[in-house]
């Protein structure tokens, strides 16, 4: 095609078009459609460069296995304490009555899936779940109040499959420059969803995130947050006063989570011990896999952090990172008013 009949296609194209965003956003996305990034060559590892998809894929899982450990801790005082705390927390007996849901809230979290999201290593893809007749809906009701009931959650949906894409301006040959993208199992982040509902409830009924915390929160984005420093900024400007901003940027925060620390918390937190062993279950024992060109790693465990791509991930780092303590009695509070105390 001359570039004169192509240009005479492209006006005709764009004249018969409405101005509609459904209409206009196919055509602005293919207009900046780029080639996606592509997979290394070669990966280099520590006995040099590395080429066949199984090799590379290994080496990729050696680095991320390295990263999903916990850091040394400076308080060996400390980690004693919070692991004994764990530990009986783990064997003590919950009395309250367990936590269950019903087809119908099954239901409607599997209609608020994303259709368009990849499935794990189970190659169950959430369409499948939309698909579901009454009495497997049901099953799988029973299935979810059951791991409910034992505070457990299955090991099969533990299991991630991970792919890896490249850093921009960075060298792909090296592991660390791979930012690893984690695939979970559907019905696994289904129950997660289920998880969610109860711990959002505990935290908007104990008021436990600080207003001032904007990421990972429903009805709140960046934008909004960018908004209120500009208002502060503005305010101390007419004020004739001088603002100060300190921006940390927390490397690998998700990945190098304390696990005994975050139970620990949460029973300071106050939550259930039956949900507090649930999420204790979620977190032991993952495993993950890297796909390489259709090659698959050997299993690898995760010794720290929350999985990436979890839904409950992003909550359970707040309430590690960011959470306040609950208010306390009138009687632990005595002269001191509504003062917080933060959680340690």
């Amino acid at each position: 095609m001359t570039r004169k009949k192509a240009l005479e296609r492209w006006e005709t194209k764009i004249s018969n078009t409405e101005v509609t965003p459904q209409c206009i956003w196919p055509i602005a996305k293919s207009l900046l459609q780029r080639d996606g990034p592509r997979a290394p060559t070669a990966i280099h590892g520590s006995s040099g460069l590395k080429f066949y998809p199984f090799e590379k894929a290994n080496k990729i899982a050696d680095c991320l296995e390295i990263q999903f450990t916990p850091h040394d801790l400076c308080d060996e005082n400390h980690e004693e304490r919070v692991e004994a705390r764990v530990q009986a927390l783990l064997e003590a007996v919950d009395e309250n009555p367990p936590l269950r849901i019903r087809p119908c809230d099954v239901q409607k979290l599997i209609k608020s899936l994303k259709l368009k999201k990849a499935c794990g290593i189970d190659g169950i893809p959430n369409e499948c779940l939309r698909h579901l007749p009454r009495r497997p809906l049901v099953h799988l009701t029973h299935l979810f109040n059951h791991c409910f009931r034992l505070s457990h959650f299955p090991n099969t949906w533990k299991e991630a499959k991970i792919i890896t894409l490249p850093k921009p301006g960075k060298d792909p040959k090296f592991p660390q420059n791979l930012r690893p993208i984690s695939l979970l199992s559907t019905t696994g982040k289904l129950f997660e969803k289920a998880i969610l509902k109860f711990l959002h409830k505990h935290i908007e009924e104990r008021d436990l995130l600080n207003a001032s915390q904007f990421g990972f929160r429903a009805r709140h984005c960046t934008t909004l947050q960018c908004m209120r420093l500009a208002d502060h900024v503005t305010l101390n400007f007419n004020n004739k006063m001088s603002t100060a901003a300190v921006f940390l940027d927390i490397e690998k925060a998700f990945d190098t989570t304390w696990h005994s620390e975050l139970l620990f918390k949460l029973s300071k937190l106050e939550f259930t011990n039956s949900l507090t062993k649930l999420i204790a279950s979620f977190l032991s024992k993952r495993t993950f896999r890297v796909s390489v060109e259709g090659e698959m790693s050997t299993p690898r465990e995760m010794q720290a952090g929350v999985p990436q791509g979890s839904l409950v991930s992003p909550t359970l780092f707040n309430m590690y990172s960011v959470t306040r303590s609950p208010l306390p009695t009138k009687q632990q509070r005595g002269n001191s008013g509504h003062r917080r105390v933060a959680v340690t």
